[in-house]
C-alpha cells in the first residue's frame, strides 16, 4: 500500500514540475521529462517518500469511511464555499414594460488580472420602469411608526402601466436591516397605497408582504435532494445573511384607477424603529438579486492508464490559479 502512495505523490510532483517548467523555460531541462537533472529527480523522490508516509499515517485513521459517508449524505459540506454578492440592475429610461431577468443569468465582473469572475444570479428579477424617490419614517398619533416610500414611474403613467408586485432589498448595515426586517415580518399592521394630490387611498393587509429566499428555487448553492432543507437555510444564513433581506410587496394592481406617475407606499407598524433617523433611500433598493460565483467549465482531458487510484482534475484556462473546482457533474 505504501508503494501506491509513493507513486501517487511522485506523479503529482512531476506534474507540478512540468507546469513550473512551462512557466520558466530556462529551468525546463532540469524538471521536465526524460533527461532531467538527476539531483532534482532524487529530491522529488525524497519529498514523495516523506509525504507518502504522512498520507499513510493519516489514512490509518480511516477518514475514507467518514469521507464516503459525507459524499453520500451531505456532499455539499465537502465543497469549497464560492463567493457571493448582491447585484443591482438599473432600468434604462427607454424601458416601457416589465423585463424579466431569469434566475441563472450569467454576469461577468470587471476583469481582475485580465480574468473576469463569472457570477450566476439566484433570484428572478422583474426590471420595471420604476425608481425610489424618497424613504423615511414618520410619527403619527394613531400608530407607533410609519415607513413611507415614494415611487415614480419613468416616463409612464399609472393608467397605462400595469404591475402587481415590487421586490425590495434591505441594503446597508446588517444590524439596521435585520431590525427593519423584523418590523416588516412581525410588526406590520397594514400597507397603504396613495397618489400625491388624491384623498383616496388603498389599504392592504399584512399578508400582501412576502419574505423571499426561503423556497427551494431560491437556493444559492446546489443542494442534494435527500438532505434536510433546513440545513441549507442555516448554511446560507451564516454564510450570506443578506440573501434573506428581500421582500415582495403585492397588490399594486389596485392603483389602476389612479392617474399620474408618482405613488406612495406606507408601511404602518405597531412598534418603533430604533434606527429611524438613520434610514435613507440608499437602504431600500429595487431590482436586486443575490449572485454566486458558480459556473460550468471544462477540465483538461485525462488519460486513464489504470496505474493510479486518483487522477488530478485541472480546469482548462491560461491560469488555473483563478479556478477552484466546486463539483464534477459529468465525466
Amino acid at each position: 500500500m505504501f508503494d501506491r502512495y509513493y507513486q501517487d505523490e511522485l506523479a503529482y510532483l512531476r506534474e507540478l514540475g512540468k507546469e513550473f517548467a512551462k512557466a520558466h523555460p530556462a529551468l525546463a531541462p532540469m524538471l521536465a521529462g526524460p533527461g532531467s537533472d538527476p539531483d532534482v529527480e532524487r529530491l522529488l523522490e525524497g519529498v514523495a517518500f516523506l509525504t507518502s508516509k504522512l498520507r499513510l499515517k493519516l489514512d490509518d485513521e480511516l477518514p475514507e469511511i467518514v469521507h464516503s459517508l459525507l459524499e453520500i449524505l451531505w456532499p455539499h459540506f465537502l465543497r469549497p464555499i464560492p463567493s457571493t454578492t448582491i447585484v443591482e440592475f438599473n432600468p434604462k429610461s427607454s424601458l416601457q414594460e416589465k423585463l424579466n431577468i431569469p434566475a441563472g443569468t450569467y454576469l461577468d465582473s470587471v476583469p481582475i488580472e485580465d480574468i473576469p469572475c463569472h457570477f450566476r444570479t439566484c433570484y428572478p428579477v422583474d426590471l420595471q420602469p420604476l425608481k425610489i424617490e424618497n424613504v423615511g419614517f414618520e410619527e403619527r398619533a394613531t400608530t407607533r411608526s410609519v415607513l413611507k416610500i415614494d415611487f415614480s414611474l419613468i416616463n409612464l403613467d399609472l393608467t397605462t402601466y400595469e404591475f402587481e408586485s415590487i421586490d425590495l432589498f434591505l441594503h446597508g448595515d446588517l444590524a439596521m436591516m435585520t431590525c427593519l426586517y423584523l418590523l416588516f415580518c412581525h410588526h406590520l399592521k397594514k400597507i397603504r397605497l396613495s397618489v400625491p394630490g388624491k384623498k383616496e387611498y388603498v389599504d392592504l393587509t399584512p399578508d400582501m408582504l412576502e419574505p423571499l429566499g426561503f423556497g427551494k428555487d431560491d437556493a444559492i448553492f446546489p443542494y442534494p435532494e435527500h438532505a434536510f432543507a433546513g440545513y441549507r437555510l442555516l448554511l446560507e444564513y451564516f454564510l450570506f445573511p443578506q440573501k434573506f433581506l428581500f421582500l415582495r410587496v403585492k397588490g399594486f394592481s389596485r392603483l389602476r384607477d389612479f392617474s399620474g406617475n408618482k405613488f406612495t407606499c406606507e408601511f404602518i407598524f405597531d412598534r418603533d424603529y430604533v434606527y429611524a433617523t438613520q434610514l435613507t433611500p440608499e437602504n431600500i433598493r429595487l431590482h436586486c438579486t443575490p449572485a454566486v460565483n458558480l459556473f460550468d467549465h471544462e477540465a483538461d482531458p485525462i488519460r486513464v492508464d489504470h496505474e493510479r487510484v486518483e487522477y488530478l482534475v485541472r480546469p482548462t484556462g491560461p491560469d488555473r490559479r483563478f479556478f477552484d473546482i466546486y463539483s464534477i457533474d459529468k465525466v
